[in-house]
């Protein structure tokens, strides 16, 4: 099998699986293939699948490496005790381990092709990366805290494993809580490294994306946790810091991207967003996994559904059942706060344009940001509107 046979085979295989999409047609271009691919991927719920699909990805994402740079370890040079500061894609760096920031549901991004970390590991590790952190997800039984770590295998990384950790969100003022949250960052992931007695470790730079913290500040706490670690502990652990800001080197193509949409935002005269699942997924508003079981364990060891929406569309016995399970579906989707601020962000950089929105989304989450209700039109309605007669 050639390697566009194998990425045809995924591809297809991912659309007859997920049904709301076997009307995509497979595209023509190889690079458009690739980004289809990464798309049903990053989308895909955290199921079983058949071990003739990850033979081939496997073999498709094994062969795609080989066409990448590999970074290895003896390729940089110290800056001083163990500690490296590189610019690249970590994805790309042959280590013992890389540091993933992820959000609390830790099953990654589920935006197609994404620009984040979280997605682009994912995308790079395979499928199997996301079941393996639903495995660890069910056993724990609640969504992941802030501050700790958690340890997966690289699958198709040059890196052996993975540690995943959720960074603060800071929503305003930088608090002392916040730096004492991402210093627990660096230390759990240190800790778990040593536990597992890797040799290296590179991380990301946690929570100074969609996280809004402080690039210096960040960067600060970063080197002094990792510093004050090696004190205590006498850890002879090699530590590279993955860095891709402005003012440290050149931008990589996402950020530059990113640069390039804000000064479009500032230019225009008015703007237009159109918004869909996606963006409440990329908030935390997942509608399976373990946010599912956290709030309708109760449902599902009873009618034996997976998600949420399998549960609204159940043919329940009584009515009592029916509206008990939307009543409560309609409070945590529409009345509850999103876990993630992409909405209060995406409004933070629209609220002095000329703005509308037009959106599927029903559950609120524009309104609640901050947006004026006369600049949205909600095509499928508004969760809070929903009555019965």
């Amino acid at each position: 099998m050639t390697q566009t046979e194998r990425l045809e085979y995924l591809i297809t295989c991912l659309i007859k699986e997920q049904p709301e999409y076997e009307e995509i047609s497979i595209p023509t271009e190889i690079e458009e293939k690739k980004r289809l691919l990464r798309s049903l991927m990053n989308v895909r719920p955290a199921v079983p699948i058949s071990r003739e699909f990850l033979r081939i990805q496997d073999e498709y994402l094994k062969n795609e490496l080989t066409q990448q740079e590999i970074t290895e370890l003896n390729f940089l040079t110290s800056r001083k005790d163990n500690m490296y500061l590189w610019k690249g894609d970590i994805t790309k760096l042959k280590v013992d381990a890389i540091v993933n920031a992820g959000n609390s549901a830790l099953l990654g991004c589920f935006i197609p092709c994404h620009g984040c970390i979280d997605n682009a590991i994912h995308s790079n590790a395979g499928i199997q990366l996301r079941l393996e952190c639903q495995k660890i997800m069910e056993r724990q039984g609640k969504p992941e805290p802030t501050g700790k770590a958690k340890i997966t295998k690289g699958y198709n990384l040059p890196a052996k494993y993975v540690l995943h950790t959720v960074g603060p969100i800071v929503r305003g003022q930088l608090t002392e809580k916040d730096r004492t949250l991402l210093a627990a960052c660096y230390r759990s992931c240190l800790e778990l490294a040593d536990a597992y007695e890797l040799k290296s470790i590179a991380f990301c730079c946690i929570s100074t994306g969609e996280f809004h913290f402080p690039n210096e500040i960040a960067g600060q706490i970063a080197v002094d946790t990792v510093k004050k670690y090696f004190r205590e502990t006498g850890s002879q652990m090699e530590v590279v810091f993955n860095v891709f800001k402005e003012k440290i080197g050149k931008s990589t193509p996402i950020v530059e991207e990113i640069e390039k949409l804000e000064k479009q935002i500032q230019q225009a005269d008015a703007i237009i967003i159109g918004a869909g699942a996606g963006l409440s997924t990329s908030a935390g508003f997942h509608y399976a996994g373990e946010r599912f079981k956290e709030y309708f364990g109760d449902f599902a060891n009873r009618y034996h559904f997976i998600d949420m929406y399998s549960g609204g569309f159940y043919p329940y016995e009584t009515l009592e059942e029916h509206w008990a399970y939307w009543s409560r579906y309609i409070y945590i989707n529409r009345y509850m706060d999103a876990p993630n601020p992409v909405y209060n962000n995406l409004y933070s950089r629209v609220k002095e344009k000329d703005y509308f929105v037009l959106t599927t989304n029903v559950d609120h989450c524009f309104q609640k940001a901050g947006f004026d209700k006369h600049r949205l039109f909600y095509t499928q309605g508004d969760y809070g509107l929903f009555q019965w007669q």
